[in-house]
């Protein structure tokens, strides 16, 4: 694989910065990870920090060196991080339940697959143009899915934009929405984002800077423009964008045929693999999901 790839955030106007982004690799696959913490519940960047974790250590162990089945290890992995934020909810006596957005790309083969739950975006954009997007989970997409609102009424503004009906971490179980794969051509991108970025740069401008030659300098302008033009309310915004060049690498362009370790990461892989979920069927997954929720209500009523 021969690709080019660019992080960064930068915090809003709250007391710390509450998303997390990262990307792991190995010769033959990339996993691309991107999450939002929700603020208004309380340890949202512990939320997104373990889901973060469990995505990089699940691909860590079962990248050898590629995913078996991407769209099974998107799917299982989600769900694994979302019962690891409920189980450290209570091994950590937190008096709220930390959530958190996740979206992520897995690409090998020369295919991309995304996954997702909540609000962050994932865009594949070929010629300047965007072929692929997400669809957000939220009560505003869902008034629009549902015709109970015109795109006309769905302002930036609005109200429902930011309220969420699917997530990490809540009470009820994620639904882990998948789209792919997807075939990549030369100078693809694929671009992840926190509503911090999207929310507020029109379609045109984000376009405009990504596709910016130098990835270095398209994506550190691209966020920060987004935390600009948020002014006083601005948000916490991330975004990570990586241009596939399986054809024509240039001098800022990683070939993962030439890295020295069986991986190249820039997450920390601190979570102890002992309190990993192992791989469980759908009936156990429901069960231990229900374990920890009744644990959780006999918590909160204390």
């Amino acid at each position: 694989m021969r690709f080019s790839i660019q992080q960064n955030t930068t915090q809003g106007k709250r007391h710390e910065n509450q998303d997390r982004m990262g990307y792991i690799y190995t010769r033959e696959a990339l996993l691309l990870v991107v999450c939002d913490g929700l603020g208004g519940h309380g340890n949202g960047e512990m939320a997104a920090s373990w889901a973060l974790e469990m995505l990089a250590q699940r691909f860590h162990r079962d990248a050898t060196p590629k995913i078996e089945n991407p769209r099974a290890f998107l799917e299982t992995t989600i769900i694994a991080a979302h019962v690891q934020i409920l189980k450290k909810t209570l091994t950590d006596n937190l008096s709220t339940h930390p959530r958190t957005t996740i979206v992520c790309t897995l690409i090998q083969d020369g295919q991309v697959w995304i996954a997702h739950a909540g609000d962050s975006r994932a865009y594949i954009v070929r010629k300047g143009k965007i072929i692929q997007r997400t669809k957000d989970h939220s009560k505003l997409q869902y008034l629009l899915d549902t015709g109970r609102m015109t795109a006309k009424e769905a302002t930036k503004n609005h109200p429902d934009r930011s309220r969420l009906i699917n997530c990490l971490g809540a009470e009820v179980f994620p639904t882990v929405e998948q789209i792919g794969p997807f075939p990549l051509l030369e100078k693809d991108m694929v671009f992840l984002s926190t509503d911090g970025v999207w929310g507020v740069l029109d379609e045109p401008d984000l376009l405009s800077m990504l596709v910016h030659p130098d990835l270095s300098r398209g994506v550190p302008n691209l966020v920060n423009r987004a935390s600009v033009l948020g002014g006083i309310y601005a948000d916490d915004a991330t975004a990570i964008a990586m241009r596939w060049l399986a054809e024509a690498p240039n001098s800022d362009s990683i070939d993962s045929s030439t890295i020295i370790n069986e991986f190249e990461s820039t997450v920390l892989l601190s979570m102890n693999e002992a309190n990993d979920i192992q791989v469980m069927s759908d009936e156990e997954m429901d069960a231990k999901i229900a374990e920890i929720n009744e644990a959780l209500k006999k918590f909160e009523s204390r």
